[in-house]
């Protein structure tokens, strides 16, 4: 049919007669009206096949045939539009042509779209993050769908397909769709989500505090690498999108171990993404300061070979504590008494007094963080003796320092923070 309108159209041609030189449409569905992409999908349909037929035709020849193209038109576009049916078409006729067509759906159309999305081997709490874009996918479908003929499947699919991977870019990034259509009255969208690469293939939970020994922080451990597996296997763009969400969810997993309140605990976790991403927790008391930890010395000058030592503290104002540390060393036995005051100046940098009272001796103290490890000057002000001790991590629980004294003594230790 389309052939036979090209042809009558190529007899109707004259060089020299004045000529249609655009030609446009006016279409109107009577019904529920299709959606702008799909409205434009059928535009351009038709105006694609007429203009092959009128343009740069003579335009008194085509005034000459009018009835006879618009009912040929009519059927021809009857037969392309599936699921429509052509009702009229009239053509305004002149060097800019309006070709106007009414169009009623046929047979059975799309009263309900329901979106139903398949994501594998995805946790709940990201399942329920891509739910939450749902409601934006699903108005996109039903806008485009609900009111079609479902006649119209096959070329309807084809206008949404890209729609649709446009919005699932935009709403889920990182992710790549199989889409199946399951048309009727109640009409189903399936699409099943495949993550695309860069994924997170690894997350490393890191636990810190300053305030509280590391056994103690063993709980917080097993909650936020429990948030880890949630992010695992993600793509990295995905999970950069919705940080918010997660970074969320993570402090309410990890905030809801009754500790918090008891020991006036502050938490401050981040998630630092990529496909080797990190979760690093800070938690630390407002209210009290305790560790444990050990050191084994190495080398002559060492004034003992083991330690064992407990710090108690609490904070009396914000940065400020005062402290009782008790000091065992096994060899030859002893056990020493100190307190003290500290200032927690800035994140980086304390400065305190402490006193021995076994020894009676004051010490004054300044302590340096580093990016790796710390530095620690120490002043004794009974023998005027000063220390230097830089350790360096090793892992989570242990560090190796060296300390060097102003009486040119120096030595190595191995240390547990437990």
């Amino acid at each position: 049919m389309v052939l036979v309108l090209v042809a009558l159209g190529s007899s109707l041609a004259t060089a020299q007669a004045a000529t249609i030189k655009k030609v446009q449409v006016g279409l109107q569905v009577l019904g529920e009206n299709p959606s702008k992409e799909m409205r434009s999908r059928i535009s351009n349909s038709i105006q694609r096949v007429s203009e092959k037929v009128l343009l740069r035709q003579d335009l008194s020849k085509v005034k000459e045939n009018k009835e006879y193209l618009e009912y040929t038109i009519q059927q021809v576009f009857d037969r392309v539009l599936v699921g429509y049916q052509v009702k009229r078409v009239v053509l305004q006729l002149g060097v800019n042509t309006v070709v106007n067509l009414d169009l009623v759906p046929q047979g059975q159309v799309v009263e309900n779209v329901s979106l139903i999305i398949v994501s594998q081997n995805i946790s709940p709490t990201l399942t329920r993050l891509i739910e939450k874009e749902k409601p934006n996918l699903e108005k996109v479908v039903k806008n485009a769908l609900q009111g079609l003929p479902v006649d119209t499947m096959n070329w309807s699919q084809l206008a949404l397909e890209p729609l649709l991977e446009k919005m699932i870019a935009k709403e889920l990034p990182g992710f790549r769709a199989g889409i199946d259509f399951q048309w009727g009255k109640d009409t189903k969208i399936i699409m099943s989500l495949e993550p695309q690469a860069p994924l997170i293939r690894q997350v490393e939970v890191n636990i810190s505090s300053s305030t509280l020994p590391k056994i103690f922080l063993q709980d917080w451990r097993k909650r936020a690498e429990k948030q880890a597996e949630i992010i695992q296997g993600l793509p990295v763009i995905f999970v950069q999108a919705h940080l918010p969400e997660l970074n969320n969810a993570l402090q309410r997993e990890i905030s809801s171990n009754p500790q918090v309140k008891k020991y006036g605990l502050v938490i401050t976790p981040e998630i630092k993404l990529g496909e080797k991403s990190e979760i690093n927790i800070g938690i630390d008391s407002n209210k009290y300061v305790l560790s444990l930890k050990g050191a084994l010395s190495f080398g002559s000058s060492a004034p003992h070979e083991a330690e064992a030592r407990i710090h108690l503290g609490a904070y009396f104002q914000p940065r400020q504590e005062v402290f009782l540390e008790p000091v065992f060393y096994p060899n030859p036995v002893k056990l020493e008494w100190n307190a003290g005051y500290s200032y927690q100046a800035n994140k980086k940098n304390k400065v305190g007094l402490r006193y021995n009272f076994t020894e009676t001796e004051q010490h004054a103290f300044w302590e340096h963080s580093l990016s790796k490890g710390t530095i620690k000057i120490d002043h004794n002000f009974h023998n005027e003796i000063n220390e230097l001790t830089y350790s360096h991590p090793l892992d989570e629980y242990s560090s190796i320092s060296f300390t060097n004294n102003s009486k040119g003594e120096n030595w190595f230790a191995l240390n547990g923070d437990f």
